[in-house]
């Protein structure tokens, strides 16, 4: 099954690199390059999972450069729009700690935003524009969740929280629509981001003309809900239909059936990394609390780290933090971290040990913070390899060290694998290690940084 493999979520994210300027604008489509704000926005939450710092931090410095002076973003027909300054208020807001320079331009985004609320009807005024011919307005169900937080940053009018609790309750009211899914994945995305979950799951049932992005969106929003099984049988559909290029259109008669559209791959990378959590979360019984003192894989880590008396450590990929607890026995005086992408996992952590949320390819720490970084049996499901080698040591000092320990290539397909699941060839570092135990299963491998 296709269904989110490596290739194909490696090719989706080409496709994504492949059509944004050289300023860090996103095109429409492969044959409208015009850079596209809305979408510009909300594709820089997806590129930070897949590892492409550089590209998101791009695309949000151009943002800051064309905002209009009145706080707004233009949407595709260049007038301002609620929706669209609402995706890029979501893209600034994942990279304000990396890129400072955007908080004045969430705080303007946000003003602008409560300006254009009708006091009289606490709703947005409808776009009169052709653009938005037969969008239903519960799509602005999408923009409130970044509205929320973006009232966190800079100074607000005094009622703006009483502003936001009547918008939701406004549009929360305008989901029982007939659209087609892309529509209705914001309104599902948007009611589930807000807190409302059952209206979610009624909203993402209702019946619906069928796109291609509008698939991904729904199934990101059906593993987020836990119907984990639904979500999977719509990402396969997708999957399977994926170009040579790497790009989905808009896959039906009335909604770009003949272009290949920017947010095509942006959702369906999403819906990849709803899948892979969901799973997790399915299946978090089942991942291992502790290792035996006398388990191979726990001797080589410890020698690899050497003695880590002092210093910091991050377990990246910590799962239950089950080498963590033979750390901190054996190293009291060490600071350890831990990072899973399952909050669920890490309710598991000694309570010693500082925990955070966060992927491999996108750790919430400043470089150069630790002494050393393991992670175990955690890149085989990074699918974006190269960057997550890359993230782990960036957050390691100058002469530290990153050490992995997972799955040996060369016995790929001993075990069932995860469609996202990679294994790795001896030559992933120049110093590597093969363990013994489970008939060669394992291999180690240090980088030194």
């Amino acid at each position: 099954m296709k269904t989110a493999s490596p290739d194909s979520q490696l090719l989706a994210l080409a496709w994504l690199k492949a059509r944004t300027d050289a300023q860090g604008g996103l095109a429409v489509s492969n044959v409208n390059p015009r850079p596209y704000p809305e979408v510009t926005g909300y594709a820089i939450p997806t590129l930070l999972h897949c590892g492409e710092h550089r590209l998101a931090h791009k695309m949000a410095k151009w943002l800051v450069r064309i905002q209009n002076e009145d706080g707004s973003f233009p949407g595709i027909d260049g007038e301002p729009q609620i929706f669209d300054t609402g995706q890029v208020l979501r893209g600034m807001l994942s990279v304000r700690v990396a890129v400072p320079e955007v908080s004045d331009c969430i705080a303007r985004a946000v003003d602008w935003m409560l300006s254009q609320v009708d006091r009289s009807k606490m709703k947005w005024e409808r776009p009169r524009g052709p653009s938005w011919r037969g969008i239903p307005e519960g799509i602005l169900l999408y923009a409130l969740a970044p509205l929320q937080e973006g009232l966190t940053i800079g100074k607000h009018p005094s009622d703006s929280s009483t502003t936001l609790g009547r918008l939701t309750a406004y549009y929360a009211r305008r989901t029982r629509v007939r659209t087609n899914s892309h529509f209705l994945g914001y309104i599902g995305a948007g009611l589930l981001e807000i807190g409302q979950a059952k209206a979610a799951r009624r909203a993402v049932r209702r019946r619906h003309t069928a796109t291609w992005p509008g698939m991904a969106q729904l199934a990101e929003t059906r593993f987020r809900l836990g119907n984990y099984r639904v979500g999977e049988q719509l990402l396969a559909s997708m999957a399977a239909s994926q170009l040579p290029s790497g790009g989905w259109t808009g896959g039906s008669r009335e909604y770009f059936d003949h272009e290949e559209i920017s947010w095509g791959p942006k959702f369906y990378l999403d819906a990849c990394s709803a899948m892979q959590k969901a799973w997790f979360d399915r299946d978090l019984q089942s991942v291992p609390e502790s290792i035996p003192e006398s388990d191979e894989r726990l001797a080589v880590v410890l020698s690899a780290l050497g003695d880590i008396r002092g210093l910091r450590v991050l377990d990246a990929g910590c799962g239950k933090g089950r080498f963590l607890r033979h750390l901190e026995r054996r190293f009291p005086s060490a600071q350890l971290s831990a990072c899973d992408f399952s909050s669920e996992a890490l309710e598991f952590v000694p309570d010693g040990v500082e925990a955070r949320v966060g992927e491999l390819t996108n750790l919430p720490y400043p470089s150069s913070t630790f002494d050393a970084v393991f992670c175990v049996e955690a890149l085989e499901h990074a699918v974006f390899i190269d960057q997550a080698i890359a993230e782990m040591k960036r957050v390691v000092r100058k002469g530290g060290k990153l050490v992995v320990l997972d799955k040996s290539e060369a016995k790929r397909g001993s075990l069932p694998m995860a469609p996202w699941e990679q294994w790795f060839p001896e030559d992933l570092s120049p110093t590597s290690l093969p363990l013994t135990t489970e008939d060669g299963l394992f291999r180690l491998w240090v980088f030194d940084v």
